[in-house]
């Protein structure tokens, strides 16, 4: 495949979008990859798509590399984009770290984890950038508030608290066999940004997230599910 095929639209506009009641910015570029279906079509005939268990809270379907070619542009790209919005030292990340997403996984066999909204990482310096290669009825990403404490971010010094009311009903199975999509009684759902072919989201890792998914429209082809690119920077 060529090389070239991974480049990005040179004429890009961002918007800010402010959500919640603690205004954290999540930015949304339109159109962003000259060539969006190279993508999918790397993700189908070169990615090798797998379901990878990582700890207890495991990505609900299944995750493969992207070509290093496409996260080096990507991140060429929004450099200036997230100075400007986020203030951190673009010049020196300490990781880039790109993979294909595909959810597939039916409600009944998602783990307790999968089923409440979640954060990437406390670290103020890590965001996560989402860029959709999926088209409707396909649904986004929503965001979310904890009810009880009322955070919307979880930072280093609220991880502990959080966890004191989070952890318990976790641990007893508290949550049914369902995504969380619009909420429960114990998350409220603040916004959401919703899929677009070839849009690309930047948000602050720490941000409660989680897809919103349809069981009926998931799929395992990489032409026909709900396929991710999902690049998490680290400074």
């Amino acid at each position: 495949m060529n090389k070239d095929e991974f480049s990005i639209n040179k004429n890009i506009e961002f918007k800010i979008h402010k959500i919640g009641n603690e205004k954290t910015a999540i930015i949304i570029i339109d159109d962003f990859s000259d060539s969006p279906h190279s993508l999918t079509e790397y993700a189908n005939e070169q990615s090798k798509l797998a379901c990878i268990r990582k700890e207890e809270n495991f990505y609900p379907g299944v995750t493969g590399p992207s070509d290093p070619t496409y996260t080096k542009n990507l991140y060429e790209a929004l450099k200036p984009i997230i100075k400007k919005v986020y203030k951190l030292p673009v010049a020196y990340p300490a990781s880039l770290d790109s993979s294909f997403g595909m959810v597939t996984f039916s409600p009944e066999n998602l783990n307790q984890n999968q089923k409440i909204p979640h954060y990437d990482s406390v670290s103020t310096g890590q965001l996560a950038v989402l860029h959709y290669l999926c088209h409707p009825p396909f649904q986004g990403t929503a965001f979310y508030r904890h009810k009880e404490t009322g955070y919307e971010t979880i930072t280093r010094n609220r991880k502990e608290h959080y966890w004191s009311f989070a952890e318990e009903k976790l641990a007893n199975n508290h949550y049914p066999s369902q995504y969380a999509n619009n909420g429960n009684d114990d998350y409220e759902k603040i916004e959401d940004i919703a899929v677009k072919f070839n849009r690309l989201i930047i948000y602050p890792s720490q941000l409660l997230h989680s897809s919103i998914i349809n069981p009926e429209h998931l799929s395992t082809d990489p032409l026909k599910g709900r396929l991710t690119l999902r690049t998490f920077v680290t400074y």
